[in-house]
């Protein structure tokens, strides 16, 4: 449906153009729920991701300026409600990915430093800390967190403070890692060629 969707029991949760939110419910075919449209004054949404009846979408102004954090209560996924809408700090890039860790958000910028946010209260998210690195994307396993990290292969964090990720080993692959996906025991990354390694 969108750039980016989350599939969650019969329901989808996806970036259109143009829109905020989409909500598809999986039968014998797709069909429309709800549409939430952008904030006033936003050009596009960019990133997704869920957390219990919760869904977290980064959003850009139409001027030039950081990202917003829209929080979208979806209890009830026909009738998705806002209940959250912050600035990120004015240097933040466009966000291209959302990792879940628990009461955390970590935010995977096109360029530069990682951004956690708290959604302990998801009504009243918090920005808590930037965090070193050049990482595109990451996934979350136990108390590690691995990135995608370009050129540089694939970064290792100790995440057992989830607020405060710790770096304590990387894996040099070949390609431009853009992409980590966990299934069962195996870690996939995926380079800008679209190989797994």
């Amino acid at each position: 449906p969108g750039s980016q969707a989350i599939l969650e029991g019969n329901w989808v949760y996806s970036l259109t153009p143009q829109k905020l939110l989409l909500v598809l419910e999986v039968g014998s075919s797709l069909t429309k729920r709800a549409v939430l449209p952008l904030p006033s004054g936003r050009e596009q949404a960019s990133a997704i991701a869920k957390s219990g009846n919760f869904v977290y979408i980064a959003n850009d102004p139409m001027v030039s300026g950081a990202p917003y954090l829209t929080g979208v209560d979806v209890s009830n996924p026909a009738s998705p409600t806002v209940v959250a809408d912050i600035a990120m700090p004015s240097s933040t890039p466009t966000i291209t990915r959302i990792v879940v860790n628990g009461n955390y958000l970590y935010m995977f910028p096109y360029s530069g430093d990682m951004r956690i946010v708290s959604v302990a209260n998801p009504s009243a998210p918090v920005f808590v800390r930037s965090v070193s690195m050049s990482a595109s994307d990451g996934v979350v396993v136990g108390n590690r967190l691995y990135t995608a990290e370009g050129t540089s292969g694939l970064g290792i964090w100790d995440i057992s403070q989830p607020d405060n990720p710790a770096r304590v080993g990387s894996l040099s692959l070949s390609g431009t890692i853009m992409r980590v996906q966990v299934s069962g025991n195996t870690l996939y990354a995926l380079s800008d060629v679209y190989n797994a390694q």
